[in-house]
Parts: structure tokens; C-alpha cells; sequence
């Protein structure tokens, strides 16, 4: 008689709430709301798995419950999204009331979305669960002012409708972050990626510690690789002009794509007549989709801090991945789009801070960029200034002697320590 042998059918892991029944057993946590999914970026950013001494991280991703459409959008194949067990897809309201059983009695919570109804009624109900909120700021970079009499001058001039749009938006933001202010439960910890954060809320919160922002914890980890000797130039893609905070905010835009984008691609010819000698690489940005290649040139995926560490001159409009730059030495020139300034009216002050603060240079890529490169002097754009690289590095990227500090461990350490004081 021939015993069959069982095999086990191997089943593809999909945790949301609802379709799978998991056996999280929570103990001391640190609850995450979020409206993103877990790609590879996100992964490394929110150190996802991270445990210390009876903690772990536990997020819930609202996006599928709040913004169905937009996330249907994200479930096609080259989003790069990874699965982990503690990383929660909230898809439902049962699926949502089924993740609150689980919580314990008392828990700390962070939330890091931008919608009303989390902010104010789910933060809620999870303080009257036991939930101690708290505040993890990354770090604050720009912290200008717009002058809305130009902006309502300029709009009214060029579109009344947009100028109408605009308006509504405005009033319907303010009145909501009021609400959200005079209703939102109050944090009791606080904890700031860099010097400027921490100065600016040291008096604000009893309890404020220093934590490693995401770009310098990246920059540590950074594994040692032979510098390639081929001459470059990098440009950050920033996915315009459907990045993802526009379409999660819903966010007014008359940007014509099809103009961008052909306009991008003269800049990119300028640039590589003008240095002949050097490749032009362009870095995909984090949430780019590996299928959605806009114009015919090659985007790097997922390799970002690398490119700027092989690259000669880092091109921009205002990533986050400068400090990459800054971190590695190497010079910024940011590009200055006029069809953008009407899109974000903050962007050519975001460009002149950061040019101010680095001494480096602004390009404006109109039609005298365009019709005279040869009036770049070239020579200048590989310049930077070691005494602001080393100033802005310590106020916006870390804190005076940048040294590190931690970040996810050293989180849930100080939360073990005050254990729901």
C-alpha cells in the first residue's frame, strides 16, 4: 500500500484585514495611520519590522478605505509594493473594526495622513481606546510664506476660473485645518529629524527628543561601492505633473502634461549638448511606476542615493534627494519651470531658499535657455560651497557635529522609557 504524500498548496500572502485571518499578537506597539502603500521606498523609509524589547511598528494603510479609486490605480503591476505582516490594508470598515480588537489596552499612535476624518474621529476613538498620540516630524526644510495679494493678481490676470477654483480650495482648507486644530487629540511626545524642528518645538512640547531624518538614516546605511569613473549628470525625477500628493489632495491644476513633458525633454537636449562629454541619468522617483516611462529615455529605478554618489552635477526642482547631494558633495543646480509656478505658487520660493541656503545655482529654462546654451558657463555649475553644504546638512539635515542619533529604535526606546506617562 503506497502512502500519498501531503503537499501544501503554497498561498500568496495578501494582508488585508478582511480576507485573511492573521494571528498578530500585539503587545507594546506604535500605531502607524497612513494613506500610502508599502512600496520598496516606504519599506526602508518607515523601517517596517523594526522590534525593540517587546515593540514593534504596526501601520494601517487607510488609502483602500478613503480613496478607493486612487488605490485601484496603485494595484497594477511596477509599483514595487512589498507585503509584510504588520503592514495593514485597511479595505473596509469591518476590516478597520476587526485591526481595533486587536490593539492592547494602552499603545502610542502616530498619524501621518492629511484627511479630516482621520484626524479628528479616528484619532480620536483611539485615544478613548488608550492610544497616546505623538508627533514624528522628519524635518522641516522651507518654512516661507506666500504673498497671496500676488497670487490672486497673477491668477486673475491669466484664469479667472482656475483663480475661482483656487479660492474655494483655500477657504475649504483653512476652515479644515481650524477644525482639525480645535478637535484633533493632542500629542504628548514629540520627536524632530532636525535642528530647525527641534528649535522651533522645543517650547511647544514637554517632551521633544532628536531623531535621525530619513535622508541622513538612508546616508548611514549607505554600502560602500567603487565610484564608476564615467563622467555624469543626474536629473531627480519628481513624477510632474501626477505625483501622488497632488491626486491624494485632489489639489487644482491646469498644468498641460503633453507641454511639460515635451519642454522637459528640450531641456534635457540643451544639457547634453552642452556637456557633451558626460551621460545624462534621470533617477525614477520612489512612486514612478516602472511601466509609466513618459518620454524616451531610460529612468533608473530604486537606486537614487547611488546615482547621486556616482554623478558629477545633481539636477532639480526641489526633491528631498538634494540632501543626498548636500550629504555627498556634490553640486546642485535647480531648474526653474515657469509653466510650474502657476501649478505651486510656493515652488519658486522653495528653489530660491535652497539655492540661497547651498550658494548654488538657479537655471530658468525659458526660451533664452532654450535658443543660447552656449552662454552657460559650464564651468560654475560644478562649484559648491563647503561652509553652507556643512550649515545646511546640521540645521536640515541633522543636528550640530551630525552625529547619529537613531530613528525607529531609538523611538520606540524613549517610548519604553515614558511607557504611557
Amino acid at each position: 500500500m503506497v502512502k500519498k504524500k501531503l503537499v501544501k498548496k503554497s498561498v500568496r500572502k495578501n494582508y488585508t484585514a478582511d480576507n485573511v485571518k492573521m494571528k498578530l499578537k500585539y503587545n507594546k506597539i506604535l500605531l502607524r495611520l497612513v494613506t500610502q502603500h508599502n512600496t520598496k521606498h516606504n519599506y526602508k523609509i518607515y523601517g517596517v519590522g523594526t522590534t525593540y524589547k517587546g515593540w514593534k511598528l504596526v501601520d494601517w494603510n487607510l488609502l483602500p478605505l478613503l480613496y478607493k479609486k486612487l488605490n485601484k490605480s496603485y494595484e497594477k503591476k511596477g509599483f514595487r509594493i512589498k507585503k509584510h505582516k504588520n503592514w495593514i490594508n485597511i479595505d473596509s470598515l469591518s476590516s478597520l473594526k476587526n485591526e481595533i480588537k486587536k490593539i492592547p489596552k494602552n499603545f502610542y499612535f502616530v498619524d501621518s495622513t492629511d484627511n479630516i476624518r482621520i484626524n479628528i474621529f479616528l484619532s480620536g476613538l483611539l485615544s478613548i481606546l488608550g492610544g497616546k498620540r505623538i508627533i514624528i516630524h522628519s524635518g522641516s526644510d522651507w518654512v516661507g510664506h506666500q504673498s497671496k495679494l500676488r497670487i490672486l493678481k497673477d491668477l486673475f490676470s491669466n484664469d479667472k476660473i482656475f483663480l475661482l477654483r483656487k479660492i474655494f480650495k483655500y477657504f475649504l482648507f483653512s476652515f479644515k485645518k481650524f477644525l482639525v486644530k480645535l478637535l484633533r487629540t493632542k500629542a504628548k511626545i514629540f520627536f524632530a529629524g532636525n535642528y530647525v524642528t527641534y528649535l522651533n518645538f522645543k517650547n511647544v512640547y514637554r517632551k521633544i527628543y532628536k531623531i535621525d531624518s530619513p535622508e541622513f538614516t538612508n546616508f548611514l546605511n549607505l554600502k560602500e561601492r567603487k565610484n564608476k569613473s564615467i563622467k555624469n549628470i543626474l536629473y531627480l525625477d519628481q513624477d510632474i505633473p501626477q505625483a501622488f500628493d497632488f491626486k491624494i489632495g485632489n489639489k487644482a491644476t491646469t498644468l498641460d502634461k503633453e507641454k511639460f513633458l515635451v519642454h522637459l525633454e528640450k531641456v534635457f537636449c540643451v544639457l547634453e549638448n552642452k556637456f557633451k562629454y558626460f551621460n545624462l541619468t534621470i533617477a525614477a522617483h520612489p512612486r514612478r511606476n516602472t511601466n509609466n516611462i513618459p518620454i524616451k529615455r531610460k529612468f533608473i529605478f530604486d537606486q537614487t542615493i547611488y546615482l547621486i554618489k556616482n554623478s558629477d552635477l545633481i539636477f532639480t526642482h526641489h526633491s528631498l534627494a538634494l540632501k543626498y547631494a548636500v550629504l555627498l558633495r556634490k553640486p546642485i543646480v535647480f531648474l526653474l519651470v515657469e509653466m510650474l509656478k502657476r501649478e505651486m505658487y510656493a515652488y519658486e520660493s522653495v528653489l530660491k531658499f535652497y539655492a540661497k541656503e547651498l550658494g548654488s545655482k538657479i537655471i530658468t529654462t525659458n526660451s533664452f535657455f532654450l535658443n543660447n546654451e552656449k552662454k552657460i558657463n559650464m564651468k560654475s555649475l560644478f562649484e559648491f560651497d563647503e561652509k553652507k553644504y556643512k550649515k545646511f546638512e546640521e540645521n536640515y539635515i541633522g543636528f550640530p557635529g551630525l552625529k547619529s542619533r537613531g530613528r525607529w529604535k531609538t523611538i520606540l526606546k524613549h517610548l519604553d522609557n515614558n511607557m504611557f506617562n
